[in-house]
């Protein structure tokens, strides 16, 4: 039996039993030999700041990168559900929800369904946290069944499009190992796909631009650190080849449409670290270097053109922002990034 372990995040500790078995299982092994990043992707190369906000969490984008959706604190200090147009300011999307952590927003392609992961809070309306998904302008369900997702971490849409990966843990009383689990929008129970070693503390999902699935692991390393992990049938398979500097919350994201390759948010371990990086199936690195992306905690990919969202903890000294949504203060932006 593992002890519990306290996870740190930005600007809150929620305490995470966790399995702390860090030895590779087999068939858990790491993936081939390292690289280059693969050509022919854009990563971005610029961004625009489009709002500041009080406490943002979460956004994305829809498919064709026009529509921000944005989950932030409003006046009273209560998450939201945001919407508009890219460029202006987004009005509130009535969804009748109590969040407590909000970890992701997702849309459908077609932006006919919308999701929301919260992680929960003891005291809350869900404390070991919930999947809701619902018509955009809706009401949001709770999806998951009787075997739904508990303390959900990250979530991302499938290829098809009708149901969602959640990664996540089991409650203390079950083992308090880490989850992944998959979520169907129509209803019925979730799905359990993989528990335990070697996901630790799993804290990010993406779906590649080839459609293959990798979770973020702040502990996957063999408790040397963050990881990486591509799913390959029933396995799960470490991708990088040193530590990543991984916290929580964490953004992870295909790259542009013409590569394998992923984007992936960074805390700054040791003062040398970029904010945002990429890296290849094969593992190989690279810094991807934006000066106004100061402590990126979020990011998310339009689904059909290389445009992506930040979330920033901290509001660049631009001064180019536009009129936020209501707030008890700004300490918080959204960012457009492009090629």
């Amino acid at each position: 039996m593992c002890p519990q372990q306290t996870w740190v995040v930005r600007g809150r500790s929620s305490l995470l039993a966790m399995a702390c078995s860090l030895v590779l299982a087999p068939g858990c092994r790491t993936a081939e030999s390292p690289g280059q990043p693969s050509g022919g992707a854009e990563v971005p190369t610029q961004s625009a700041q489009l709002l500041q906000v009080h406490h943002p969490a979460v956004a994305t984008l829809s498919a064709d990168g026009q529509t921000l959706y944005l989950v932030a604190m409003d006046d009273a200090g209560l998450y939201q559900i945001y919407r508009g147009p890219v460029g202006t300011p987004p009005g509130v999307v009535t969804s009748a929800l109590t969040l407590s952590f909000p970890v992701a927003i997702l849309v459908s392609a077609d932006e006919s369904q919308l999701a929301i992961v919260d992680y929960g809070d003891a005291g809350g309306e869900s404390p070991s946290g919930a999947v809701f998904a619902g018509p955009v302008g809706g009401a949001l369900a709770r999806l998951g069944g009787t075997a739904a997702p508990t303390y959900p971490t990250a979530g991302a849409l499938t290829a098809d499009q009708r149901s969602l990966y959640i990664t996540g843990r089991a409650l203390p009383s079950a083992g308090g190992e880490a989850m992944l689990w998959q979520v169907p929008l129509s209803g019925g129970d979730a799905v359990l796909l993989y528990h335990g070693t070697p996901l630790s503390q799993p804290i990010g999902l993406a779906l590649s631009s080839d459609n293959t699935l990798y979770v973020a692991d702040a502990q996957g390393a063999q408790g040397q650190g963050g990881a990486i992990f591509v799913s390959r049938g029933d396995r799960l398979l470490q991708i990088n080849k040193q530590p990543l500097a991984l916290t929580y919350p964490n953004g992870l994201s295909a790259a542009g449409h013409g590569s394998a390759d992923l984007l992936f948010t960074t805390t700054i371990a040791t003062g040398t670290e970029p904010w945002l990086r990429r890296i290849s199936p094969n593992g190989a690195l690279q810094d991807v270097v934006l000066p106004a992306l100061t402590d990126a905690t979020s990011l998310s990919r339009a689904q059909a053109v290389d445009r992506w969202v930040a979330i920033d903890a901290v509001v660049p000294n631009s001064g180019s922002a536009t009129t936020p949504p209501p707030g008890a203060g700004v300490d918080g932006a959204v960012l457009l990034l492009s090629p």
